[in-house]
C-alpha cells in the first residue's frame, strides 16, 4: 500500500468516525443516527476497510468491572483489546498516533472505552449517560472524563505500517 492510499484510508476513517456524531448512546447498538456504544463505534473500520471489530452481540454494561471465568481461573479478561489485535490491529505509542488510529482508556478493571482518533487529542466516542453526553460526540481527551487522567493505549492498523 503507497503512502498515498494510507493517507486516504486514514482520511476516510476520520470522515466516516465523524459522520456518527450526534448519534445517541445505546448499549450493544451499532445503527448510525439511531444508537451506539464505544465499542461499535469500531463500526468505522468495516465501512471503510471491510474489518469487523469482534464483539459479542450482546454483553454486559459492565463487563469491565467483572472477573470472568478462564482455564486459569476468574480474572479479568482484556476483551477489547484482543478483539483490536484479532482484527489486524497493532500497538503504538501515543507519539506514533495519527488521524484514524485508536485509543482505548481504562475505566474499571480493563480497557473497555475506546475512540478513533481524529487529531490527537481529539477522539469520536460514545458517552454513556449520565456522565457523558449521551451521544457520539468529537472530544478533547486531554479535558474528557473518559479519556484524561486515565491510562491509555494506543492502536493502528497494521497495513498502515
Amino acid at each position: 500500500m503507497t503512502a498515498e492510499e494510507i493517507t486516504k484510508q486514514r482520511q476516510l476513517v476520520c470522515e466516516e468516525a465523524l459522520s456518527w456524531e450526534g448519534t445517541p448512546f445505546h448499549h450493544a447498538a451499532c445503527v448510525k443516527g439511531g444508537g451506539v456504544d464505544c465499542a461499535h463505534v469500531g463500526a468505522t473500520y468495516t465501512i471503510i476497510l471491510g474489518i469487523t471489530l469482534p464483539f459479542p452481540k450482546f454483553y454486559s454494561p459492565q463487563w469491565h468491572l467483572h472477573e470472568s471465568q478462564t482455564p486459569d481461573g476468574p480474572r479479568f479478561v482484556e476483551i477489547y483489546i484482543d478483539g483490536i489485535h484479532s482484527a489486524g490491529f497493532i500497538d503504538i505509542t501515543k507519539e506514533q498516533a495519527l488521524p484514524g488510529d485508536f485509543v482505548l482508556s481504562k475505566l474499571g478493571h480493563t480497557f473497555c472505552h475506546g475512540g478513533i482518533i481524529i487529531s490527537w487529542p481529539y477522539v469520536v466516542q460514545a458517552e454513556s449517560m449520565p456522565f457523558g453526553a449521551g451521544k457520539v460526540v468529537k472530544a478533547n481527551a486531554s479535558a474528557n472524563w473518559f479519556l484524561s487522567r486515565r491510562t491509555l493505549k494506543f492502536f493502528s492498523y497494521k497495513e498502515w505500517h
